[in-house]
């Protein structure tokens, strides 16, 4: 009889070793901007995930509210806000969501079939990765038609951190499902509590979502923020460079050659002024492309009030997203 197994990962604080709870690629606790340098989307060709969403948003790309909306988050999730991103803007993953908080990853899940995975094998690989011994037991489920289960479960304990695995009812098909959490209780803690501070009283008011209010603002923004910056004096000294303005095919090409990157700049509060290589290329949200030259571009964020921020990176075809949350001075 096949069954689905569900794997948590709970990580209560942060003396336990990131590596140790590292799925895919992605660890708990990576910022948002070290997760989506290399987060692509699930459909569109894998295309990078903030260069995908840099479109949707500027309207070069005509998707339905739903991506939108995603696109929105993951922006969100960049500026530093709390967010909720579906697992379609991070295709490695699989089907699942990821949640951040304060500009970190604090919360995955994904799913993974396969026939030839059984429990015992899950048991066996989470005990090697913590090595510590699981407690093991057994969980009843009832179907709609009654018909009961017994799913297996077992459960580790290793300094801060708690893991276990638990198999689900079987009617829910055939193929053997892993379904994998991770979250830092800490962080998922701090999002619960940020939220339980700010949200409107159910029995008084409407409830109102200020964040999604926030990052639909921003939609109108990048898209007349990164269409201003195609006139900036930061574009006049890319054209001067290149001997010419380069058409979105030629960008598009020069990025699948590792010879440019793009880049989305978001800053929590917005409006900040963006500067490459000393040259004005706008005001944040901003949505660029970045050719590589003989030296590193020099991204440089100023706003009244805050201190500067400069970054420096070589474009090679990754993605570069950048989210800041400005410090004041």
């Amino acid at each position: 009889m096949k069954h689905a197994i569900v794997f948590t990962l709970i990580l209560l604080g942060s003396t336990l070793s990131a590596q140790t709870i590292q799925f895919k690629g992605h660890t708990i606790g990576e910022t948002a901007e070290q997760f989506f340098s290399t987060a692509t989307i699930m459909e569109s060709g894998h295309e990078p995930t903030v260069a995908y969403c840099a479109k949707v948003l500027s309207k070069q790309k005509k998707r339905p509210a739903i991506e939108t909306e995603g696109c929105q988050s993951v922006m969100a999730a960049l500026q530093g806000m709390d967010a909720k991103v579906g697992n379609r803007y991070a295709y490695a993953l699989g089907i699942g969501s990821t949640r951040f908080h304060a500009g970190k990853l604090v919360y995955m899940q994904f799913t993974m079939t396969t026939l030839d995975t059984p429990y015992s094998d899950v048991v066996v690989d989470m005990t090697k990765k913590l090595n510590t011994a699981p407690q093991e037991s057994h969980v009843t489920y009832q179907n709609g038609f009654g018909a009961t289960f017994q799913c297996r479960k077992a459960a580790w304990v290793s300094g801060n951190l708690i893991a276990s695995v638990e198999e689900t009812n079987p009617y829910r098909g055939e193929a053997l499902q892993l379904i994998v959490t991770a979250m830092d209780a800490v962080g998922m803690n701090a999002t619960s509590q940020q939220r339980e501070a700010t949200r409107p009283n159910t029995l008084d008011a409407v409830p109102t979502q200020p964040e999604k209010l926030a990052t639909s603002t921003q939609v109108a923004a990048l898209q007349a923020n990164s269409e201003a910056a195609k006139t900036s004096p930061a574009a006049a000294a890319a054209m001067a460079t290149d001997g010419k303005q380069l058409n979105p095919q030629e960008q598009a090409d020069l990025v699948k050659q590792g010879l440019a990157s793009r880049c989305a700049i978001v800053t929590s509060p917005v409006g900040a002024e963006v500067f490459i290589d000393g040259n004005r290329a706008g005001i944040s949200p901003l949505a660029l492309v970045l050719i590589r030259r003989d030296h590193p571009r020099v991204i440089t964020i100023k706003m009244s009030g805050y201190k500067t921020v400069e970054k420096k990176v070589v474009p090679d075809g990754k993605t570069i997203p950048i989210g800041l949350t400005m410090e004041k001075q």
